[in-house]
């Protein structure tokens, strides 16, 4: 696994699988997205992605390197139709077709395959959507500046 060059990459690899392996979704949402519209204007059935922060682990070559899990947390959105069982049963489908979408794949070569980990949050339920966390990490290696000898 190489240097990764643009630590954020992942976040438009990850949404271009996820738009080749779960057609259904009919938006898909990044962060910059979420500040420019409203709740009830989005698109959905959709998939958010969002960053979800590293968490450092060994370094390598006189500390100059070091080894990253990298968080990434998405949000499946169904519309909130006559009951809360209406939606879990279209998300349910959807989360198992991102499940199998992304657990194992590997963005690039300077990414490590792709783990599903738990959410760490329960569903939630806005006016007139449902939202559906999962949660995958993947690992990255960061560059720093040589140490003095």
């Amino acid at each position: 696994m190489g240097v990764i060059a643009n630590h954020l990459s992942a976040e438009d690899l990850i949404a271009i699988q996820i738009a080749a392996q779960v057609p259904e979704f009919k938006k898909i949402y990044h962060a910059g997205d979420l500040a420019e519209i409203e709740e009830t204007a989005q698109i959905v059935p959709a998939c958010h992605i969002l960053y979800g922060g590293d968490f450092p682990g060994g370094t390598a070559g006189r500390n100059t390197a070091t080894r990253v899990d990298q968080h990434w947390q998405l949000f499946i959105a169904v519309k909130l139709l006559k009951t809360a069982k209406t939606a879990r049963q279209e998300a349910g489908a959807l989360i198992t077709k991102t499940i199998e979408a992304l657990s194992g794949w590997q963005p690039s070569p300077d990414h490590g395959p792709l783990a599903f980990l738990p959410s760490g949050q329960e569903p939630g339920y806005g006016p007139g959507f449902a939202y559906f966390p999962l949660r995958f990490s993947t690992e990255v290696v960061t560059k720093g500046t040589q140490a003095n000898p």
